[in-house]
């Protein structure tokens, strides 16, 4: 009538359910479905505090007279060792307790599962029988209650492995040790415990690393009768002092463990009390970093008491711009450069992979940095841009919401979410498709009008911009620099329901305010005050676009034909359009212009500033008429929000894109045509620039840009679609 798997002994069953047994006595405790008015016996017999015979048999014992033995839970001996031991507890004449174990060659084997065997039958022959029989001893199998056999008054002391909790429980009981370290840091808790404290003797082992049994029956004789075990026995005690005094209410680890309670019942129960915070992580380059800034400052502005955080991945070392427009941030927003990541320069790796890369290796540092926010503040929410999506995961991780900052426009984001499909839609490359491609809510768009990262479907430079566009899919939400007034179709097909996106945000125009306290950039608003209204062409590619010197060469030719006024920001040239797009340039950009360019054109014509122009003040002021740009974004934004007619002349990334929406679409641009070699030649600039500034086609392009102006301006209004959004955004995000 015993339970099945007793039946047969010889069965994997039987096996199993013995070890299971034997685990119940290393417990702290079992609680048991049952209780005593139906079963008063096996209750009472379980309860019973006589119930172990080793503590039966300390009972009989004198007192200090028992050394106790063990190897903790897991600890064993090998069979050699096994022996000595065993040979020289009965070489030394003194009373033990000794729990027993399998030998075994591995010395944790025990710790790792593998004893099944009874421990007992591995002792030297008659050894129990000889020492049981003088009362010199017990062997107790596999487990013996420690703590009790410790705090028992016939216990002198305890031959140990130094795991650390079996010396903890000695300490607080004054129980004297012999050291004996198997794994793990035991050699180290020995050194302390014999050579800083004293309270312990280690035994000496042979040349084979054996303890023979003479020394271990010396070094018991030491601890339990010499002199030597008395000074230890007394050292031993005055740890137990120290150990009972800081368990007391004003002991020092009782006092620690209250303020932890306390810091634990704030954290836990008043999370309402901290304020509420989100991190922004742009990717590395300026131009993100500046946009991001620029929506933080003005989603605090919505918000009550929200605080920002942004942790800024770097490649090399940060840039000047980007340290400088930090200084100017309000005492809510917080910045932190991250550790520079370095890629080795003969790799050629493009800047669009390095740039994404850079975001990749930083997530240590990301996680780190999110862990310590989340200790003061109730962080909520991450905002990355695109190219910086992969710290989503770290938000993913500690359950925040995560969402995407686009600082592009609406019709790049509608192409980013439409490109998984057109991946699997068309098997050869874009640019080679003869018809345009119909992208949701825009306007018809040729392949080779895509963004540049797509232009080769073989490169790495794809593969990581189609991961990034499947990434958006994953969010909580993207938030978009754009506004119905400028891009109606692509922002309706982005919201509208059931189309499989998650919520869009369209919240801008959001642009930098304001920056002429980075350099000085007062020269060129000098010279502008000496010009007539609308008469100065404004040149410029960014904080990042490079032309070719033949390029370089043209478009200066261009300039002085045209014989209309321009300020140019001149940058040293380069075969990559956008070499300039981390590191600010280091060459004297003004010595690669055509010779005698500055002299002929300075006193009459035109203006030219190496590297940096204080473009927010230039765009607004009075005698700008037109603006030459490379279609970034943000700079098309800042043209439209001061009503300046464009030229464009896209470089790199989605400024095609810009282009065709700003030619095609919204009208307000002129795009000059390159020759056969790719190169726009002195006459079309030219051409363009005479058609922009003084042409009609120039005077209707200026009137649709101050409608689209005034669509702007009303958008940022209290009542203004991108306001409204806003605040409604900020509102579920401090309640969420």
């Amino acid at each position: 009538d015993l339970p099945k798997p007793f039946r047969d002994r010889t069965s994997q069953m039987y096996s199993f359910f013995l070890q299971r047994s034997k685990t119940l006595h290393v417990a702290d405790g079992i609680l048991v479905n049952s209780f005593k008015e139906i079963e008063a016996g096996p209750i009472r017999a379980l309860r019973e505090e006589g119930r172990c015979e080793c503590l039966r048999w300390l009972e009989k014992q004198v007192p200090n007279s028992v050394l106790y033995v063990s190897f903790g839970s897991g600890g064993t001996l090998s069979q050699d060792q096994f022996n000595e031991l065993a040979l020289g507890l009965e070489l030394s004449g003194k009373k033990f307790l000794w729990v027993v174990r399998a030998p075994s060659e591995s010395q944790n084997s025990v710790h790792l599962g593998c004893e099944s065997d009874n421990p007992l039958r591995f002792l030297p022959e008659r050894f129990i029988e000889r020492t049981k029989g003088k009362e010199h001893g017990l062997v107790a199998p596999s487990w013996a209650p420690q703590v009790q056999v410790l705090s028992h008054n016939v216990t002198g002391g305890f031959l140990t492995h130094f795991g650390w909790n079996s010396t903890l429980e000695s300490i607080v009981n004054g129980v004297p040790l012999i050291a004996w370290p198997l794994y793990a840091e035991q050699g180290m808790n020995a050194v302390m415990l014999t050579n800083d404290l004293k309270v312990a003797l280690r035994p000496k082992d042979n040349e084979k690393g054996l303890v023979e049994r003479e020394q271990v029956a010396k070094v018991i004789r030491r601890l339990m009768e010499d002199q030597e075990g008395r000074e230890i026995g007394e050292r031993m005690q005055n740890s137990k002092n120290a150990a009972a005094e800081t368990q007391q209410e004003e002991g020092s680890s009782t006092k620690t463990l209250i303020q932890l309670g306390v810091y634990l019942l704030v954290m836990i129960l008043i999370p309402m009390e901290k304020p509420t915070h989100i991190v922004i992580v742009p990717s590395p380059g300026f131009s993100h970093l500046l946009s991001l800034i620029e929506f933080s400052k003005r989603l605090i502005h919505h918000s009550n008491g929200l605080q920002v955080t942004c942790m800024i991945p770097t490649l090399d070392s940060p840039s000047e711009p980007s340290q400088a427009i930090l200084q100017t941030l309000p005492s809510t927003i917080h910045s932190i450069f991250l550790p520079s990541i370095h890629f080795n320069k003969e790799t050629q790796t493009p800047i669009a992979v390095q740039v994404q890369l850079a975001v990749t290796h930083s997530l240590p540092f990301i996680r780190e940095a999110l862990k310590t926010i989340s200790l003061s503040s109730r962080l909520v929410a991450m905002f990355a841009d695109m190219f910086a999506s992969d710290a989503l995961i770290c938000a993913k991780e500690l359950n925040l919401l995560s969402f995407v900052y686009f600082p592009s426009s609406a019709m790049t984001l509608s192409f980013c979410f439409y490109l998984p499909k057109l991946d699997q839609t068309f098997p050869s490359e874009f640019k080679d498709l003869t018809e345009p491609i119909e992208i949701p809510g825009c306007v018809p768009i040729y392949g080779k009008d895509l963004p540049k990262p797509v232009q080769d479907r073989t490169g790495q430079m794809y593969e990581f911009f189609l991961k990034r566009c499947k990434q958006l899919h994953e969010t909580d939400g993207v938030l978009v620099n754009s506004f119905k007034g400028i891009e109606e179709g692509p922002i309706r097909a982005l919201v509208e329901e059931g189309n499989g996106y998650p919520n869009v945000y369209p919240i801008g125009p959001i642009m930098q305010t304001g920056l002429g306290n980075l350099r000085n950039g007062s020269e060129s608003l000098r010279w502008l005050e000496n010009q007539v209204p609308n008469s100065v062409l404004y040149v410029s590619f960014g904080s990042g676009g490079t032309l070719s010197k033949d390029q370089l060469n043209e478009l200066a030719f261009g300039l002085e034909l045209s014989g209309e006024k321009f300020l140019w920001v001149v940058r040293a040239p380069s075969e990559s359009a956008n070499s300039s797009y981390l590191n600010s340039q280091s060459d004297d950009s003004l010595r690669f212009l055509p010779e005698g360019f500055i002299e002929r054109t300075k006193e009459e014509q035109g203006l030219v500033v190496p590297s940096w122009a204080p473009q927010v003040q230039v765009l607004a002021h009075k005698a700008t008429g037109g603006f030459l740009t490379h279609c970034g974004w943000n700079s098309t934004l800042e043209s439209i929000m001061n009503g300046v007619p464009l030229i464009v002349w896209p470089l790199f990334a989605e400024q095609r894109m810009n282009a065709v929406t700003l030619t095609d679409d919204l009208k307000v641009a002129l795009r000059p045509k390159a020759n056969e070699n790719g190169l726009v030649g002195r006459e079309e600039v030219a051409k363009v620039v005479r058609k922009l500034i003084k042409g009609e086609e120039g005077r209707e392009i200026g009137g649709r840009m101050q409608k689209l102006k005034n669509a702007a301006a009303e958008a940022l209004e209290e009542e203004g679609s991108s306001t409204k959004t806003l605040i409604q955004f900020a509102d579920n995000l401090i309640g969420n």
